[in-house]
This record gives structure tokens, sequence and C-alpha cells, in this order.
């Protein structure tokens, strides 16, 4: 039987959006992290042969920890997606993912906390997904809301309008969803740009900001595989850019954020293997920044 996102997730219809209960939401359980309140957002388009994710990206998920992700191309081998999310996430952990009546690439949301509503926007420029949008009840007075997006390809002019056009339709479609002002928001995702002086990027900022730029260990911004352009971001709002903190892992620092390359580590944060970010199939890199909440906002399980 098809993932059914009803059925394996615990939604139910209402007011015409998803909303999620998950399973961590049966737990009750939550655990003190201390004065530990940073948290990770990732963008990961890791989908390798046949736009099917493999081993090389459940272990990149597996060793990256993040606690957010924008994913895009989901589609699994696994008997459905809770079983894919309770292995390279946690079983406490929640998502959504769009319908696939239409959608043969899907994009999804995974979070560490509950996702209280959720839906997706038509995207009208391509014809295999749309924008997949999630609220997610962070600790806290202050909802985030994670649009998961997968803009069309190309180094054309007309592929390039293509973004734009795309751009323009999610900002009106985020002005329109009508979440607080104060609110969280973030837009994660692969948005296939030649360069980051692409009109798109620029429609977007009148909501998100790029103004810190993720980077490996050598400085390079570049997402893709080989290396030549940035495809893939995470931009925040001006009240989650606020919060920014550089993300560490392995005992390195990412100022600004991470783009992640296994090859350019030794080791790898385990289970990762150093050519996984290199595998057959795969054509993007994840980037990841991480943001600290306000004190006060609550305890993190």
């Amino acid at each position: 039987m098809p993932d059914n996102p009803i059925m394996k997730t615990g939604c139910t219809r209402r007011s015409g959006h998803w909303l999620v209960l998950g399973l961590g939401l049966l737990l009750g359980a939550v655990s003190v992290r201390g004065a530990d309140l940073a948290f990770t957002v990732m963008a990961a388009n890791l989908s390798g042969l046949e736009s099917t994710y493999g081993e090389p990206a459940r272990r990149i998920f597996q060793g990256l920890k993040p606690d957010i992700a924008g994913i895009q191309e989901w589609n699994i081998t696994d008997a459905d997606r809770r079983v894919f999310v309770d292995r390279n996430f946690g079983t406490g952990f929640y998502f959504c993912v769009e319908s696939e009546y239409r959608d043969k690439v899907p994009n999804g949301v995974i979070s560490r906390w509950p996702i209280t509503a959720s839906g997706e926007w038509i995207d009208r420029i391509v014809g295999n997904r749309d924008f997949m949008w999630a609220t997610i009840d962070l600790p806290g007075p202050r909802d985030l809301h994670v649009v998961s997006v997968h803009f069309k390809s190309g180094e054309s002019w007309y592929q390039k309008k293509g973004r734009q056009r795309q751009a323009t339709a999610l900002v009106e479609y985020i002005r329109q969803a009508g979440w607080p002002a104060g609110d969280y928001l973030v837009i994660a995702g692969d948005l296939n740009t030649v360069s980051r002086n692409e009109p798109a990027l620029k429609t977007l900022s009148g909501l998100v900001s790029d103004r810190r730029q993720p980077a490996d260990q050598a400085g390079d911004k570049d997402s893709n595989i080989p290396r030549q352009q940035c495809y893939d971001y995470v931009l925040p709002n001006p009240a989650m850019e606020a919060l920014h903190v550089p993300v560490v892992i392995g005992g390195v620092t990412f100022p600004d954020g991470m783009v992640f390359d296994s090859r350019l580590w030794s080791p790898p944060p385990p289970p990762i293997q150093p050519n996984d970010s290199a595998a057959e199939g795969m054509q993007h890199l994840c980037v990841m920044k991480s943001f600290r909440l306000p004190d006060g906002a609550g305890a993190m399980p």
C-alpha cells in the first residue's frame, strides 16, 4: 500500500489543512536539556538513483542529527515514511509530506517538535511537486512555519524566469497564509539557482534573509555536485535570523551555517562514510543552520 499521510502519521482533515499529531504526541514525555535551546534546520535534497533515498543519505541524517529538515524528492524504499523517520531521525519525530497523486518527487518536513498544521500550495511552474508547509510547535510562545520547496532547474533565461515566478507565487502564498506576524518562518529547500544574484532570491528577500551564507571547511558555499553552484538554502525571516548561532559539528565551527561534504572530513561524523556525499545519483549537498531560542522559551525535548 502506498504511503498515506493520514494513516501513517495520525493526521486528521481540518479546515483544509493536515493536522499532524505524530507518535511523539502519544508518548507525552519531555526531557530537559538544561539551558541548551539551540536547534538545527536542514535543507536536504539527498536522493540518489531514481530519485530515491539510499543508504548514503540515511547515514548523513543519522550523523548530522538535524532537529528540523525540509526534505525534497522524498521517495523511499521503506514500508512507509514512518519507518524512514523512525530509523533515520528518531521514533519521537513528526513529519508531513505532500500528496503524491501528482507529486512524483514530493517535498516534506520532518521535525523534533509537534507539527500542528500542514498543507501544500500548487506550484504551477513544475508538474511533479508543490510547495509544502508545516507549522511547528517550538518551545515557547512562537510557532515556526517551515516551507519545503524545490524550484525549477536549468541555466537558461527561461528557466531562471520560471524560478522567479515560483518565488513570486511563494511570497504571495505566505502572505495570504494568515500566520501571526511575530512567528518564525524559514524556507528550506532546493532553489536550483545558478548564482545568488538570481531574481528569484531577490524576490524572496522581501520575506527571508540570505545574509548568512553557509559554507564548508574551505569556505566553499556551493551545494551542488560537482561544487559549482549554490542550489540549496535555509532562509529565515528577520525574527528567526535574530536567533542565528554557529553550527558546531564534530568540533568544527561554521559561523554562518554548514554545507556538508563528507569528503572533506577525516573521519566524518559516524555513521557517515567519507564518500557518502558523492554517492551515485546524488546531485546535492545538505545545508544546515543553527538557531538558539530566547531564554525562557521552555524545555527542549
